[in-house]
């Protein structure tokens, strides 16, 4: 009977271990979030999650976003071992506070994992906010990535 515990305990020990290998999330020194903010200046068509592999796309991200505020510092050396990643989206914001938990890898796609913590109080009120996010992330971390996409929770919280 003992045996029988025992070896229940390690098979749900290897299974646990075999369900988090096959999560790949990407390790927190390989990128660096540069911006993220809240834009007034934000065009209500803003739904973007791109990423930038070279100063010719970021030149033009930049003629249809107008994002050289927040990108102008980049050029094609940047591009030789880096890549960007630049999320604009607009969220409910209202006494929130929103951040990135992680960056998670899935096959061929890249998820951003955020938290908006709602704050409690505000929970009948709507406001809309528009977002930029600027990532910078070692080329070698999204080399098979083809998509990125948003993974966003909200939590009631009291603030």
């Amino acid at each position: 009977m003992v045996y029988k515990k025992i070896f229940l305990i390690i098979v749900v020990l290897v299974l646990l271990f075999v369900i988090m290998a096959c999560q790949d999330t990407v390790n927190n020194r390989d990128y660096e979030i540069v911006v993220f903010e809240h834009n007034a200046n934000s065009k209500s068509e803003w739904d973007l999650t791109q990423i930038v592999n070279s100063i010719d796309q970021l030149e033009t991200l930049n003629l249809i976003y107008d994002l050289s505020e927040y990108t102008n510092n980049y050029d094609s050396e940047f591009f030789d071992d880096k890549s960007l990643l630049v999320v604009l989206f607009k969220c409910s914001y209202l006494g929130a506070h929103i951040e990135i938990n992680s960056l998670e890898k899935k096959d061929d796609i890249l998820y951003i994992n955020m938290t908006n913590k709602e704050n409690i109080f505000a929970q009948h009120m709507t406001a809309i906010d528009y977002w930029i996010c600027v990532i910078e992330i070692n080329s070698k971390s999204i080399e098979n990535i083809e998509k990125v996409e948003l993974n966003y929770k909200t939590k009631k919280v009291i603030i």
